[in-house]
């Protein structure tokens, strides 16, 4: 799945590529409903096919649950423009192994998805299985269960400050 940079999009909704089974599916509404206004179109548009994702340049939010329970997703391409990864956002997706990254000068580097990013939230790789270095030198914020059952990740480095904060100073 390549999201068209055309669009202008900054954030990818919650939900919006998500295969879980618990969100209502509703045939035929893809409307703003005025007593959820957070749920629209409920129906999923992801499915357990979809191997790789390629954000666009310009994303600057990836939403909660957004790409969740995509079994068969292996590797998603994440532009410098993301700051935030809000919880849930990959939970589940048991087959990634690659968070790769777009630089300012459009080159795709494997392995370094989430050096821009500050914003890792609650579980948002939980249960995925992520491997090798990741590098969130910008990272701000790390939420519980953000790596959970990343049996096979081999490294994570963080900044020294939020090192001293997280009270784990013996990580890299």
């Amino acid at each position: 799945v390549t999201v068209p940079s055309d669009l202008n999009f900054t954030d990818i909704g919650q939900f919006a590529f998500s295969n879980f089974d618990y969100v209502d599916k509703v045939e035929g509404v893809d409307e703003i409903s005025d007593e959820d206004p957070n749920n629209t179109k409920v129906q999923y548009l992801g499915e357990n096919t979809i191997t790789k994702v390629i954000l666009p340049v310009g994303i600057e939010k990836i939403g909660p649950y957004a790409f969740a329970g995509l079994t068969a997703l292996e590797e998603v391409v994440i532009p410098y423009t993301v700051e935030a990864i809000e919880y849930g956002a990959f939970y589940g997706c048991t087959s990634l192994t690659t968070v790769s990254y777009i630089d300012e000068n459009g080159k795709t580097i494997s392995g370094e998805g989430l050096k821009n990013v500050k914003l890792i939230n609650m579980g948002a790789f939980q249960d995925c299985d992520l491997r090798g270095e990741l590098l969130l030198d910008n990272a701000r914020a790390i939420g519980d269960y953000a790596f959970a059952n990343n049996k096979n990740l081999g490294s994570v480095t963080i900044p020294k400050a939020l090192q001293k904060y997280m009270g784990c100073e013996v990580i890299k």
